[in-house]
């Protein structure tokens, strides 16, 4: 299932909601055996509070009860079932939508940043979806990526490299056109803001590691209190994401217990 007229959609729901000034803001996973797109029609004018009752039918979609920005005011723009996570279904699905150029933001896993961007895995040469920094050097931040310079990397890996995966790396990774176009010169980074869970993994479990190294049996005496442990990934040791959160709420803990250390 798909809408066949998103800006229609979209002018509806301002509308009903009387709101003119709007930030939009699309989804897209691949999780629980659908591929899905979804749409947040958020405005920049007001902000209402959950009343904490009970939306009437009657209301429609302009009731004030959540957030425009919650989960309750979440749209489906389309469902795709045993769909994978690809470039090909993924370009499917925005070619039919037609929301190209996006004139809003983009929430997505870091598998699907890269494909949106046009751009090989985060095993690649060149992974990063935001700028051209080397695999082994991403401390150090290259040239932004946008749709422009994308494509025409693009474009040069197919003439001059005759599209052989063995050269990508030649021409940054950039072996498909960019399947989201912008407006106004913005980069994948004005588009596609990083994951917050991404974000959130990387600098509690970089911490941890870092903690383990100055202060073993204090750290594991934390987790312990927190009912937290390590989980194994792909070979990886790690905490997931309400791991994470609890972690970060029970700062104050490590501190008493290392306050000596």
């Amino acid at each position: 299932v798909y809408c066949k007229d998103v800006p229609a959609f979209v002018q509806y729901v301002k509308n009903k909601r009387d709101v003119l000034d709007v930030h939009l803001k699309m989804g897209i996973d691949g999780g629980g055996g659908f591929l899905e797109m979804c749409l947040s029609v958020q405005s920049n004018e007001l902000d209402f509070e959950c009343s904490g009752k009970r939306a009437k039918y009657d209301e429609g979609i302009a009731a004030r009860k959540f957030r425009d920005s919650g989960v309750k005011q979440l749209f489906i723009l389309a469902a795709v079932p045993r769909a994978q996570e690809n470039i090909k279904n993924v370009d499917q699905l925005i070619s039919t939508l037609n929301i190209s150029p996006f004139h809003g933001t983009i929430a997505t896993d870091l598998k699907l940043t890269n494909i949106l961007a046009g751009i090989m895995s985060h095993s690649s040469a060149y992974p990063c979806t935001y700028c051209y920094a080397k695999r082994h050097e991403l401390s150090s931040c290259g040239e932004l990526r946008c749709p422009e310079n994308v494509s025409s990397y693009y474009t040069s890996w197919l003439t001059e490299g005759k599209g052989s995966k063995n050269k990508a790396k030649d021409y940054f990774n950039c072996i498909h056109p960019p399947l989201i176009a912008t407006v106004g010169g913005k980069t994948f980074l004005d588009i596609i803001p990083p994951p917050e869970l991404h974000l959130m993994l990387g600098v509690v479990n970089t911490v941890f590691t870092h903690l383990l190294k100055e202060c073993e049996n204090e750290s594991l005496t934390w987790t312990k209190a927190c009912h937290v442990q390590l989980e194994i990934r792909r070979g990886c040791s790690g905490f997931e994401g309400n791991a994470c959160i609890t972690l970060l709420d029970e700062q104050e803990h490590l501190t008493k217990i290392t306050k000596h250390v």
